[in-house]
């Protein structure tokens, strides 16, 4: 329900604000994404994906529609605004410490570097893949699960 709510920019950008993301994005990250039950996590990777991409479904847009194009355009910038702000808490202590550290399962591992991939390589992430490729700790890690294959 949470998820599919996500389809309106303003519960969307409500979501994300400063004020909500400790309650609302958050626990998704700290907690539900290593729970040992395999529906709950990877429900609740999705749910990351869908928060950081503000990519709801492929069904939902219709190709060559003028206001589909635009909505996503409106939605990746939610989330890159988003990503921008709160870099260090998202990218630094929960994806990189959490989700690809060596206590987290092989599919969250796999499934995190897959969203992580897709938000790196998004245009509007720019700035976030320049703050990522910039530094070294996170060559570390990637090096490490590299090793870990």
């Amino acid at each position: 329900m949470l998820r599919s709510s996500l389809r309106h920019p303003s519960i969307y950008q409500w979501m994300l604000s400063d004020g909500k993301c400790e309650r609302l994005v958050y626990p998704f990250l700290d907690s539900y994404v290593h729970d040992p039950n395999f529906d709950v996590s990877s429900d609740a990777l999705e749910m990351v994906r869908v928060m950081f991409t503000g990519a709801t479904s492929a069904a939902a847009v219709v190709p060559g529609d003028s206001a589909s194009e635009e909505h996503r355009q409106l939605m990746e910038g939610i989330a890159s605004d988003f990503l921008n702000r709160k870099y260090e808490d998202v990218v630094d202590r929960r994806i990189n410490k959490k989700c690809l550290s060596s206590k987290a399962n092989y599919m969250t591992r796999r499934v995190t570097l897959q969203l992580l991939s897709s938000i790196l390589l998004n245009q509007a992430n720019y700035n976030v893949m320049m703050l990522y490729i910039s530094s070294s700790s996170n060559l570390a890690t990637i090096m490490c699960l590299l090793r870990d294959v």
